[in-house]
């Protein structure tokens, strides 16, 4: 839809805090939807277009790098404004890390040069390069660093899923995070992009369509190894987790808050046909939302047991929206629900705390020589950089909706990624798409940026869930 007038809205919003706009009219708008069909009622905004240079931070070399945020001018303004920049610390990792965080950077400063958006960004060490400087995979530092801010926004971190810090018993620099920052919930989209389509080895019809987002426990059940009683002998081994009717009930509120910005409808998948444990999940899953949903119509809840949710997800992954499931599960369930897009690891994740704080980056840990053979980056004869950006990118969005609340932003980013990969990939991406050009991960953020200065002067309106993450 092409509106000369009103910016990028947000469907049954007031909130036009992020919309593009022309810098003759200062409109942005309420979407409101009767019997499908939307309204639009016009509405003053205090966005004005601006044509800054973007993000400081952006231009800066690394031995100048900003450690520590600037000091708030206005503590009684508004977040996102320029008296009160939104804070963003930026954990590069290392390998791929330090290039795809470099290129979200350039995406978000387009972000901030065509809204009235503003950012503060501050680094920290994360990852191998910082346990080799300062003996730490996270320092204090870090931690504190992230605690200041509003979102957190990763890179990559280590070359291998059994790396030294692993067999000296040493947590992982994300384990680390997800403990001292209390998170408790993953978010993992598996979008199909249609650019995208000859990328997955399923039949476009089966596969086009596709968009769900898995709300995974994370803080319980069986893979905190620190939190689960475990054993073994010459003979025997186990292991045995549990849940408590609380983090059931914090994983359901936030899976019926993610459900209401989309259709709605959220299907749990448990194992309650065998599992004592997976039985108790269902029951107070289904408690919290009998007493919290009331009489509501807008929102439904249905269960599948995991091992028919395995088959029904490959065969019709476009019929899924909201899946909500516990910590072991949903590990394995985004690993299938995300190969159904391809091969090419674009996944963003983001992981939550009770407080509100939250860490984005790509769904993957590590860099690409920890994973499977196809799934990793292709062999090149050339010297080039393979990064892909793609799933640092699509991170921001999530973060732009989710932590920031501007949704607007973050569907800025949705509609310039499918215009741009319509054109050109990143070059580990090439071998998909020869009709394509291959770019470098800062070439494609040239690209995108490039495609919301297009974007500014036809004034696309774009409903979150079309736009997808």
């Amino acid at each position: 839809v092409i509106m000369d007038s009103i910016g990028f809205v947000y469907s049954g919003s007031l909130r036009c805090a992020s919309s593009l706009r022309s810098t003759k009219l200062s409109k942005c708008a309420l979407v409101s939807k009767i019997g499908g069909v939307s309204v639009f009622h016009g509405r003053s905004s205090r966005a004005q277009v601006r044509r800054s240079s973007g993000l400081q931070m952006v231009a800066t070399t690394s031995s100048s790098r900003k450690t520590e945020f600037n000091a708030v001018e206005d503590s009684e303004a508004r977040k996102g404004t320029a008296q009160r920049p939104f804070r963003i610390a930026l954990l590069e990792g290392d390998g791929a890390g330090p290039e795809v965080i470099k290129a979200a950077l350039k995406v978000l400063a387009a972000v901030e040069q065509y809204t009235d958006l503003h950012f503060d960004v501050a680094y920290s060490p994360y990852g191998l390069d910082s346990l080799a400087e300062s003996g730490d995979l996270v320092p204090e530092s870090t931690i504190l660093l992230c605690k200041e801010a509003d979102a957190v926004l990763r890179g990559y971190q280590g070359s291998s899923r059994f790396t030294p810090e692993h067999s000296l018993g040493q947590l992982s620099a994300h384990s680390i995070l997800k403990e001292k920052l209390d998170l408790f919930a993953q978010l993992r989209p598996v979008k199909m992009f249609e650019p995208l389509l000859a990328a997955s080895r399923l039949k476009p019809e089966y596969v086009e369509g596709t968009d769900m987002m898995i709300v995974r426990e994370i803080a319980a059940g069986a893979l905190p190894a620190s939190k689960v009683a475990q054993q073994s002998t010459g003979s025997e081994a186990s292991s045995s987790f549990s849940y408590t009717k609380s983090q059931v009930d914090r994983i359901a509120a936030l899976a019926v808050s993610i459900a209401e910005q989309r259709s709605g409808r959220i299907l749990n998948v448990d194992k309650a046909d065998a599992m004592v444990v997976s039985s108790f999940w269902r029951e107070k899953l289904h408690d919290y939302f009998s007493k919290k949903m009331g009489k509501r119509q807008d929102l439904t809840l249905s269960d599948m047991f995991v091992d028919d949710f395995c088959r029904e997800v490959v065969l019709e992954p476009n019929s899924f929206d909201v899946i909500v499931t516990s910590n072991l599960f949903g590990d394995i369930l985004s690993e299938v629900a995300s190969g159904i897009t391809g091969s090419m690891r674009l996944s963003p994740s983001a992981w939550l705390s009770e407080s509100g704080l939250a860490v984005y980056g790509p769904a993957d840990l590590y860099n690409s020589s920890a994973y499977p053979k196809g799934s990793s980056v292709p062999e090149i004869k050339e010297k080039q950089s393979m990064s892909n950006p793609i799933a640092t990118i699509r991170a921001m969005s999530m973060m732009l909706r989710y932590s920031l609340e501007e949704p607007a932003a973050a569907d800025l980013i949705q509609t310039a990624l499918n215009r741009v990969l319509a054109e050109v990939v990143p070059r580990d991406a090439a071998s998909y798409f020869p009709d394509r050009k291959p770019v470098s991960a800062e070439e494609f953020a040239e690209a995108l940026s490039e495609s919301f200065a297009y974007m500014h002067q036809y004034e696309m309106v774009c409903d979150p869930e079309i736009c997808g993450d």
